[in-house]
């Protein structure tokens, strides 16, 4: 159907916000793992070609040096695991560089969102449909309240941008019900990050209210604040672990069984993957290099780096997929273009417009022959391309 063939990202968007299967183990894990894995190659053909050498280098080299670090995992089978959720990120990632729009996915995303603050409320009227953390805030599909408000946090922020208020108010909810400290921050960040250049004013608001709710959070919640010295003794703890090779995917878990994760993507790496980290950490680098995208769009990449930083947002499927998702769209920065042999008469205008607005945007090669070149699509304006 032609609706769902240009629809296709918004519904795995969905899919993933609310695949749920009540009843068994992992039921807000698994069934959102198998739909990212599936869901990659049914959207796109997963190819390399709308990203730099550089970054097709990174993810190569990535891959390779996570998959040999199983080989001296203290659990062999928990780091292919998560080998397996790496390469399904992955996967994202290269599908989201062919999109020329956020647009479609982010909205799947959002309306999964609502149907999730449905269940929330739901939850607080006493008649949760699904099973939540006992004693814990609502948390919708996610089982976990933090969880829910940390996949929230990047998709409120985008809506909040792109001024799609009746998404702001679906995805409004996780962020008042959950009092998520990592979800706020996120959300704080993406604003400074979007506003500061055009107004100190407003900058400075958001920096108050940033203060204001996190000592509104300690006052309502003290638990809050012991859970938090909790997080700085695990990043430590880690910090400490940490060798030139890396201890291996899995080894984490294997040695803090009770925590899990280090509530810190970046440390975690860090202490897993050994200087292997330094390859998650160029993926940033390389995508603020490229310089893709709109403000609000790299707003949002921002808010994920935060909660990579310090939390858990890449082994946890939902909030994978928005990281990887906005991550590979900034980075699909080059497309493949073909130039033809052109004898200097234009036959047609439209086309030697096109042949001008390329030739300026191109990296510069030879200009005989048939030839695959890449460009910067921003860099070429609609009208010179003719289709204004």
């Amino acid at each position: 159907m032609p609706w769902i063939a240009a629809h296709k990202w918004g519904i795995w968007a969905f899919v993933v916000a609310v695949a749920f299967i009540p009843g068994i183990m992992s039921a807000a894990l698994l069934p959102r793992w198998a739909a990212i894995a599936i869901g990659a190659p049914l959207v796109s053909r997963l190819s390399f070609e709308r990203l730099s050498q550089a970054m097709q280098y990174v993810i190569v080299l990535g891959l390779s040096w996570a998959a040999c670090s199983i080989l001296f995992s203290p659990d062999p089978m928990a780091g292919a695991l998560q080998f397996f959720y790496i390469v399904a990120v992955v996967g994202v990632f290269l599908a989201a560089s062919e999109l020329d729009s956020l647009d479609d996915a982010m909205t799947g995303a959002a309306v999964g969102i609502a149907v999730s603050s449905v269940v929330s409320l739901m939850y607080l009227a006493g008649a949760p449909p699904v099973e939540q953390l006992a004693g814990g805030y609502p948390a919708g599909l996610f089982y976990n309240s933090e969880v829910f408000a940390e996949f929230a946090a990047p998709v409120f922020l985008w809506a909040v941008l792109r001024k799609r208020w009746p998404l702001v108010l679906a995805t409004a909810l996780p962020m008042a019900l959950c009092w998520s400290r990592v979800a706020t921050l996120t959300v704080a960040i993406g604003l400074l990050y979007a506003f500061l250049p055009r107004s100190k004013l407003l900058a400075t608001t958001l920096i108050l209210g940033l203060v204001a709710a996190c000592a509104a959070a300690l006052v309502i919640s003290p638990d809050k604040f012991s859970s938090a010295g909790l997080r700085f003794v695990i990043w430590g703890a880690t910090l400490l672990a940490a060798t030139p090779l890396g201890n291996g995917l899995g080894w984490f878990q294997a040695a803090h069984p009770i925590e899990g994760f280090a509530h810190s993507d970046a440390i975690q790496a860090a202490a897993e993957l050994g200087l292997g980290c330094l390859l998650l950490a160029a993926i940033p680098v390389l995508i603020f290099r490229e310089k893709r995208g709109t403000n609000v769009e790299r707003a949002v990449f921002v808010a994920i780096c935060v909660e990579v930083l310090v939390s858990f947002p890449l082994h946890v499927p939902g909030s994978a997929f928005v990281a990887s998702l906005v991550a590979g769209f900034l980075a699909g920065s080059r497309a493949p273009v073909f130039l033809f042999a052109f004898d200097g008469r234009t036959r047609d205008k439209k086309f030697g417009q096109w042949i001008a607005a390329v030739s300026l945007a191109s990296d510069g090669a030879s200009r005989s022959g048939r030839r695959a070149l890449s460009f910067r699509p921003a860099t070429a304006p609609h009208e010179a391309l003719g289709y204004a």
